[in-house]
Order: structure tokens, then sequence, then C-alpha cells
């Protein structure tokens, strides 16, 4: 499951019996993690397999140019923004626009991800940015770059637990309380909007929050 904290994990929290309102606890846990996706913009979290996404570049990043150390101009480079990438399997790109990725680039001589030191940070990449002396450019048609791999974040932050667990845990005790079900979150699980009022769930959520949502 897809889930920031366990049912046990939250349970453990709360000091709660170990039978107690299993299924509640889950719908609150699941509630919360989506509620944390929606308000971020993440997924704090990567899928079993592999998955194919495709890109089309519409960025570019400027950089100082330095020869023998003094400054010489600027030059700037294209890149696309890859939302949350945990690990690259391939990248190819459609040279033609008729849906055959027949070209494949290779990380590092083709193009870089970045922030280049994402992982030293417990983070995940977030553009694919070509390398200047590569010789390569993206071709001019939407979707035209296909990435293999795993997106969102390998491991879930000690901060994103710890405002899951807090959601969930009021929620949990609004469900328990309500005298006509569930109040606060959806019967199914569904995601609902983090109140402005939950100043200390939006404080460890800041520094996650993106202003686009993966696609």
């Amino acid at each position: 499951m897809n889930e920031y904290v366990t049912v046990e994990e939250l349970k453990y929290t709360l000091e709660l019996p170990s039978a107690f309102a299993d299924l509640n606890i889950q719908q609150a846990v699941e509630a919360a993690s989506r509620a944390v996706d929606d308000h971020t913009g993440r997924r704090f979290y990567t899928t079993e397999s592999d998955e194919v996404r495709y890109f089309s570049p519409e960025h570019w990043s400027s950089y100082s140019r330095y020869v023998d150390g003094d400054f010489v101009g600027y030059y700037t480079t294209p890149y696309i923004d890859v939302g949350d990438l945990s690990t690259v399997t391939g990248v190819s790109v459609d040279l033609a626009d008729d849906g055959t990725y027949e070209q494949a680039w290779v990380s590092g001589t083709d193009y870089w991800l970045e922030p280049y030191n994402a992982p030293l940070d417990g983070w995940p990449y977030e553009r694919l940015t070509l390398r200047a002396t590569a010789g390569r450019s993206f071709p001019g048609y939407a979707h035209s770059v296909r990435v293999t791999g795993k997106f969102g974040w390998g491991t879930t932050p000690a901060a994103v637990k710890m405002a899951t667990s807090m959601l969930a845990s009021r929620w949990l005790k609004r469900m328990r309380e309500a005298p006509f079900g569930v109040v606060g979150i959806g019967g199914d699980g569904a995601a609902v909007s983090i109140s402005t009022v939950d100043v200390d769930v939006l404080a460890l959520l800041r520094p996650y929050s993106r202003h686009s949502v993966l696609t």
C-alpha cells in the first residue's frame, strides 16, 4: 500500500488496543496520505515496477561559462521537468513525431539528471537537462521524450510521516465521535483539503510543496 504511516504505527502513537477500530484507522491513514499528496503536489512513494512517462521540452536554464577561470558569458540549455524521478532506466526520443522513440540517450553523455546532488540530500531528481557538449537537441514535438523509471520518492521523509500521522489522528478522532458517520474524510478514504488551521502540518509539509502536480 502507498500510505505514509501504517495502521500499527498510528495505533502505537495513540496507544490504542491491538484490535481497536482497525478499519477506521486504515481509512484515516489512507485519506491523510492522499491529502498530503494533494497538498504538496508530490508522491512520496514509487511503484514496484518502472513507469513510462512522456514529456515535452518547454524550459531553458542559464549557466555562467568560464574559461581558465575567467567568466566569458552565459549559455543556455534546454531541460524538461520530470516531476520527481528516483531512478531512470531509459530515455529515448521521437525524432519524427511518428510515435517511434528510436533514439536512446545515455545519462552522463547526452543529459544530466538534476539537481545533480539530489540523492545525497535524500531527494529525487526533478529535471533532465541536455549536456551542452553532447550535440543533442529536443525534438520540437509534444510528448517527444519518453522516460522510463521509478517516479516519486523512494523513501518517505520523516516530516511527511509525522504530518500524515497528525492528520490521520485528528480525522480518526472525528470519525469515532461523529454521530452520523464519517466527518472530515469520505467513507471510501478519499482525500480532503488540509485546512489552514493545521499550522503544524503545514509547517512540516512546506519544504516539500510543489507548484505543479505530477502528470
